[in-house]
């Protein structure tokens, strides 16, 4: 009797992760045009007193929604990152952090080329998720919004 309903809940769960990866794909697709984001204004982003906007940090709408795709598909992300080339390219990044000679704008940078790689596995998902008529229909709305 355990043993089906456990099977039931791992079904049940693989459908909802299923439904949520569709649903972030498409809040994907459709929100990579717009550029809403939060900027955050440490010291080095002033200029004489007046702040910046391409020296400060941002975390845009696209970045949170990448980490959620992340989060979910952690396992089969994993998989993607274990490519030699990939760990090689990721050791290189990591030594130029150390001797960077301002670490945290260099970590921040390596988490968006860690972003970048996710968005390319996102990118190869995409029509394994959702069809190409959807995918069309999303980007039409997206441009007319």
């Amino acid at each position: 009797m355990k043993k089906k309903n456990l099977k039931k809940l791992k079904k049940a769960c693989f459908e909802i992760k299923k439904f949520l990866n569709k649903i972030l794909i498409i809040f994907f697709v459709f929100f990579i045009s717009s550029q809403f984001g939060k900027h955050f204004f440490p010291e080095f982003s002033y200029i004489n007193g007046i702040r910046v906007d391409y020296l400060s940090p941002t975390i845009y709408l696209i970045d949170i929604l990448t980490f959620t795709f992340f989060v979910l598909n952690f396992k089969n992300i994993f998989i993607f990152f274990k490519n030699k080339k990939i760990i090689i390219f990721f050791i290189f990044l990591t030594i130029n952090i150390l001797f960077s000679k301002n670490q945290i704008i260099s970590l921040y940078q390596f988490l968006r080329i860690i972003e970048l790689f996710i968005v390319f596995f996102i990118g190869n998902q995409i029509f394994k998720i959702i069809k190409e008529k959807t995918f069309l229909k999303i980007l039409l709305i997206s441009s007319l919004f």
